[in-house]
């Protein structure tokens, strides 16, 4: 499924359109960013360069346009170069010495390949796989670096995690035993042969034991998320759904007879009247 394209990337635009192109990408920044969210100015950036801002507002690509526009400065009418009559150049055709090679193997003097100088440190770019790199940037694009955003999408990972371990670890009565061949090996004998066996109890154990782990994890991010958001977020009531299914797990855990399946209903992202 395509990422959906942020609103603040259209909002960004037309702030920048208002000021005809005189504005910081930091205050574009600031006017955009709220309570709930907060919008980078490397994000910021990122719209302008990709959608082409300039190329939008004045139709010619500005080779020499700053994220922060620079003051008119009063310079000196000087003229550059050596007064007249000056001898400091007399044989001197320009360039390197014939046969100098300082320059061997530079092709054209450009850069290495994914070099960091123009980056605002480097640090991820030098040391992060191209792959998880490239991740990082679409994350940082997508939830524009909101803490809320992502304590969100943790929860929803982790209740996500454990929904699906349901599915996996689900032991279906007193009777489930799973047999696993470990070893085998060829001996004087014949064929020796080495099993793992898990009964009901085992799996149910170790299912519960992993469960209560996850839930807690889920829990402690509910509560950071309850403890940081608007009291009007919509996001609230999705969380006390979830809160609901928890409970009832925890319930269901401290009956050690009961060995039934708890049914986690997946349903947050639609019709919360279960």
């Amino acid at each position: 499924m395509a990422r959906q394209r942020s609103p603040d990337r259209n909002k960004a635009y037309e702030i920048f359109k208002e000021h005809n192109g005189d504005i910081t990408n930091r205050k574009i920044a600031e006017l955009l960013s709220t309570s709930e969210k907060t919008v980078s100015e490397k994000t910021v950036g990122g719209w302008k360069s990709k959608d082409g801002w300039i190329d939008k507002l004045n139709g010619v690509l500005h080779k020499n346009e700053r994220s922060t526009p620079k003051k008119d400065t009063e310079y000196s009418k000087k003229k550059p170069g050596a007064p007249k009559g000056n001898k400091n150049a007399v044989n001197n055709r320009g360039g390197a010495k014939k046969g100098n090679k300082n320059a061997t193997g530079n092709p054209g003097g450009s850069a290495p390949l994914r070099n960091g100088n123009a980056a605002t440190h480097g640090l991820y770019r030098k040391y992060l796989p191209q792959e998880l790199y490239a991740l990082k940037e679409e994350l940082e694009e997508a939830i524009n670096n909101d803490p809320l955003s992502i304590l969100w999408e943790s929860i929803m990972l982790q209740h996500a995690q454990i929904i699906h371990a349901q599915r996996i670890m689900f032991v279906n009565n007193k009777e489930d035993m799973t047999k696993e061949l470990r070893k085998k090996k060829l001996s004087e004998s014949g064929f020796e042969e080495e099993w793992e066996i898990q009964f009901a109890w085992d799996k149910q154990a170790s299912f519960l034991n992993a469960q209560s782990k996850a839930l807690s994890t889920l829990s402690a991010l509910i509560k950071d998320f309850d403890r940081l958001a608007n009291i009007d977020d919509e996001r609230r009531a999705k969380l006390e759904f979830i809160q609901v299914q928890i409970d009832k797990i925890k319930s269901t855990n401290n009956d050690d007879n009961n060995i039934e399946p708890v049914v986690i209903v997946d349903n947050i992202s639609g019709d919360l009247n279960v």
